[in-house]
């Protein structure tokens, strides 16, 4: 990759309107693919699927 997924997602996105959404701020994280996955497809923002967790004591 020639490219930091960071600078992939800014190609298209302004990082000042992508810095200014809230759930962005929120969740702690400057990075895009700590939460979208841009060959996931299906969901509208591209957001990965919930962690799946295991019981506890499992």
């Amino acid at each position: 990759m020639l490219k930091g997924p960071q600078q992939l997602c800014f190609d298209c996105h302004e990082e000042k309107d992508m810095v200014a959404v809230k759930a962005h701020a929120q969740n702690g994280t400057k990075s895009c693919v700590a939460c979208h996955d841009p060959h996931w497809g299906t969901d509208k923002y591209l957001l990965k699927p919930p962690a799946k967790t295991s019981p506890a004591g499992k």
